[in-house]
């Protein structure tokens, strides 16, 4: 899931999403009016080991399948030239140190 537009995200608002028990989430909040990103993935799926929060992504790195060490990015870009530039500055930076395969979602 993408931009959410809310404050706040808690567990009861993500059950209504998910439908059952056997997840997790993190989410960004919003900054001013727009934003707020929300990653959800499934226990058995996805192993979170690693978890950066970041006002323009969500990245988890883990384990997928309990055999298959990857990135996953979900990103919300700024629209502006110098927000976009330093979201993949920053995205950039943190690849160098992490060497997992990445898959990157967004918009």
């Amino acid at each position: 899931m993408q931009e959410t537009k809310l404050d706040s995200v808690d567990r009861s608002v993500t059950q209504n999403l998910w439908g059952g028990n056997n997840f997790e989430f993190r989410c960004s909040n919003l900054v001013g009016a727009s934003g707020g990103i929300l990653t959800l993935w499934k226990n058995d799926f996805f192993r979170a080991t690693n978890i950066i929060i970041h006002r323009s992504f969500i990245l988890l790195q883990g384990v997928l399948f309990n055999n298959f060490p990857c990135v996953l990015v979900t990103i919300y870009a700024p629209n502006e030239v110098v927000g976009h530039r330093e979201l993949w500055e920053d995205l950039m930076r943190i690849k160098a140190n992490i060497h997992e395969p990445w898959c990157i979602g967004g918009f």
